[in-house]
């Protein structure tokens, strides 16, 4: 649009939308007076355009189509107009949408769909309570499975429970049970570790084949340093009053202790991939499930919160090439037992390597720190 020269222009933030296109309004202002003009018109695209982009890629396409719950030519079908998507697919769509994507793609998909709701405005409603039987399979697992199999027994049998009940929708969660590194004899919990999990879209069904480390710069630190429940409901609110380490497709958290007579083993990690959507009533389940999990572990693996101090852990990211030859230091280590050094189940050994990587992270960061530090 031509605009004489010493005119003055605001473009409004508001637009206004006519049949489908979008209108900017431009204001100019002249000698105290006032006259509107209309810009260019820019037709907004659809959901199916956009969807078409997305889609491009295979590796978002597999993933998007993973999270619908549908075939990868099903999503090619939508975007070309040769199929719509069913009632039950729409809200599976837009969840699996790409936060960099998402407001566009909801503001196309409303004009198909005028009663949608965001993602985040969802409230999934789940029954408050734990069914009362599934109580009794866990006290029967807990008579009835033998030392050997008991940990793995009855973490699993919590947690297939607990993720079918907190994600009945399978819109994408992930739970993780944490648990404190076992420290040398008179030492202190310096780490937390993940060693059990599972999930929906997302992330995939056994989340607990990946571990990591965690410390004082996380959810789950705070949770199990001040024993209580704690949350947050964006990752990208302003001036969190927790910490956290955010890891991909995570949106919000919610962490809560694994306690025996205010005694503390670790934590019990749930992750949404939509921010707000942990709610009240998720809150109070997720503590029931954390109750029970503490039945799987042993006295021993209980601490006092004196005997807790969590340090700083580098990220993910940085931690994962220390895992990679850790199969092959517990054989070694099994093998000098075999040998006639000190006789280790495979069990001891795999503590006594992860004492070890939890010291080579602690190394790590102090290095990574002091670097920052010396460049201040």
């Amino acid at each position: 649009m031509n605009v004489p020269r010493g005119l003055q222009l605001q473009i409004y933030e508001k637009h206004a939308t006519i049949d489908n296109t979008l209108i900017v309004i431009v204001d100019i202002i002249q000698l105290g007076g006032k006259r509107q003009y209309m810009e260019r018109e820019q037709p907004q695209r659809t959901w199916q355009a956009l969807l078409a982009d997305l889609i491009d890629n295979s590796r978002e396409r597999q993933r998007i189509a993973q999270q619908v719950r549908v075939r990868p030519i099903t999503l090619q079908r939508w975007a070309n107009l040769t199929s719509r998507p069913r009632d039950e697919h729409i809200d599976r769509l837009l969840s699996a949408i790409s936060r960099e994507s998402y407001q566009e793609f909801f503001q196309a998909l409303k004009k198909d769909y005028p009663t949608l709701i965001p993602a985040h405005q969802q409230i999934h409603k789940i029954s408050p309570e734990i069914p009362a039987e599934f109580y009794d399979r866990v006290l029967s697992a807990c008579a009835m499975t033998s030392p050997f199999l008991y940990f793995q027994t009855i973490c699993e049998l919590i947690l297939q429970q607990a993720i079918e009940h907190l994600d009945p929708d399978r819109c994408g969660m992930a739970i993780n049970l944490v648990s404190c590194v076992k420290p040398l004899l008179g030492g202190k919990v310096r780490s937390l570790r993940e060693i059990a999990g599972m999930g929906t879209p997302p992330w995939s069904r056994n989340i607990g084949q990946h571990t990591s480390f965690l410390g004082a710069e996380s959810l789950c630190g705070a949770a199990v340093v001040q024993c209580r429940i704690v949350s947050i409901q964006d990752r990208n609110e302003p001036n969190p009053i927790f910490p956290a380490h955010w890891v991909t497709n995570e949106q919000s958290a919610v962490a809560y202790p694994l306690l025996r007579q205010t005694r503390v083993a670790g934590c019990l990690l749930v992750s949404s991939a939509h921010p707000y959507t942990l709610t009240e009533i998720h809150c109070e389940v997720i503590k029931r499930y954390a109750n029970l999990l503490a039945l799987a572990f042993a006295p021993a693996d209980f601490f006092d919160t004196q005997e807790i101090w969590l340090q700083l852990m580098p990220p993910y990211e940085e931690q994962i090439l220390y895992f990679q030859n850790f199969r092959q230091r517990v054989n070694e280590r099994m093998w000098v037992g075999a040998n006639g050094g000190p006789l280790l189940t495979y069990q001891d050994a795999q503590e006594s390597i992860w004492l070890e990587v939890e010291e080579e992270l602690l190394q790590h960061q102090a290095t990574q720190q002091a670097r920052v530090d010396q460049y201040r």
